[in-house]
């Protein structure tokens, strides 16, 4: 796998980020909700997990074998952290060398296991959806897992890319 973990960075437009899942279960299902389309995988997509002392990198241009169902999911995570990453396309990297990537990066979505980085506090609604179209910015409040949070970050961006309101 060629490129330095900065450069499959800034490949990858959409970054979603989980610091603490609560176990492989959450983090196989953040891994497929952030990268999984209906019959392929979101090349533009970088999904980061943070796994005990190490950080799973999974860059959608470059993922083979990651399946929607939990059991294969979790498989492949497992598979990753025994050593197989470069043969799945995933990339271990230690917290600290993928700090130094992301600086400076948007994140799309950053959880912190089953609590997210918190929006505007004046949202109330189950979900809101809050679009600046002067700065293009686009704050979503879901009272929901770090999963869905990152396939409805993904929706959110598709239909704006799309030019739907969010």
């Amino acid at each position: 796998m060629s490129g330095s973990l900065g450069e499959i960075v800034e490949a990858h437009p959409r970054r979603h980020l989980l610091l603490a899942p609560s176990g492989l279960e959450e983090a196989a299902r953040f891994l497929v909700n952030s990268l999984l389309l209906s019959h392929s995988i979101r090349r533009d997509t970088l999904a980061l997990v943070r796994l005990g002392s190490t950080i799973l990198v999974a860059p959608g241009s470059r993922l083979r074998q990651l399946r929607p169902d939990q059991e294969s999911a979790e498989g492949w995570v497992r598979a990753v952290l025994r050593g197989k990453a470069r043969g799945l396309g995933a990339i271990i990297a230690s917290p600290r060398e993928a700090a130094l990537a992301l600086r400076g990066a948007t994140i799309l979505t950053t959880c912190n296991g089953t609590a997210s980085r918190p929006g505007p506090a004046s949202l109330k609604h189950p979900l809101s959806i809050i679009h600046s179209t002067g700065t293009g910015r686009c704050w979503l409040h879901a009272p929901c897992g770090p999963s869905c949070r990152a396939a409805l970050a993904n929706i959110v961006v598709d239909r704006l890319l799309a030019g739907l309101p969010p």
